[in-house]
């Protein structure tokens, strides 16, 4: 799966579509199971993901039954960022089979350019 830049207007809404890959599987995509979360985040350069200035958080009841989670960022999650370059990752919280919780970047910091 190709990770693009994001691009996007101030104030304006986004969506974008993604899923976890996973190559054990025949169509490639990672399924959450009960306990396990997804976090969408972006951040300002240089910053970490931990305080991300806008957060996504999904759950298994977020994923569609293809294995694609939809990030919609509202005007209000983009009216307050300045004109710039911002980072995207996306991580994934699951559990080991010693229930030890893990978690994995699936995206690390991808550019998000907004526009005035």
């Amino acid at each position: 799966m190709s990770w693009d830049i994001i691009k996007l207007i101030r104030g304006d809404s986004h969506a974008r579509t993604f899923y976890i890959p996973d190559d054990t599987k025949e169509d490639g995509k990672y399924i959450l199971d009960d306990k396990e979360v997804v976090y969408f985040g972006i951040t300002l350069p240089h910053q970490p993901f931990e305080h991300a200035i806008i957060k996504k958080v999904f759950h298994p009841e977020d994923q569609r039954e293809d294995g694609v989670f939809e990030v919609y960022l509202t005007p209000d999650d983009t009216v307050d960022l300045l004109p710039g370059i911002y980072y995207y990752s996306i991580k994934l919280l699951y559990y080991d089979e010693k229930g030890k919780e893990c978690v994995d970047t699936i995206v690390n910091k991808h550019k998000v350019v907004v526009n005035d």
